[in-house]
């Protein structure tokens, strides 16, 4: 099976720390993410929260990434939103998750089967 770390690679500003990801030794080029990822209970699927920036007056903006470690595909969940993921979850068929947009006091969750991913190189 596949393995993956996150490397530390800086912080925003006021804010938590961001990192590179790395997927059996190789770096997800121009990509940081959160710190935060869940992990399917049969350990083939990771979820990352991407972050699209971290210019402290543009963000946060995010999105979910879902990795399938047996074939070496990504699928982005979303376009990038305002906002910090949340709880993850990951189901037989589907994978759960919340966007908290702290600065309108708002909590966004989402649904998302596995039949309707799609997943590319």
């Amino acid at each position: 099976m596949s393995e993956f770390e996150l490397q530390y690679y800086g912080e925003i500003r006021f804010g938590p720390s961001y990192f590179r990801l790395f997927i059996n030794g190789n770096e997800l080029i121009d990509r940081i993410f959160g710190q935060l990822h869940c992990i399917s209970a049969n350990e083939r699927y990771v979820a990352f929260e991407e972050w699209l920036t971290t210019n402290y007056s543009d963000g946060p903006i995010t999105r979910v990434v879902i990795y399938d470690l047996l074939k070496n595909h990504i699928s982005e969940l979303s376009d990038g939103q305002s906002g910090f993921i949340e709880l993850m979850e990951f189901t037989e068929t589907s994978f759960r998750y919340s966007r908290h947009n702290y600065g309108q006091k708002i909590i966004d969750n989402f649904e998302v089967t596995f039949a309707s991913m799609s997943f590319k190189d």
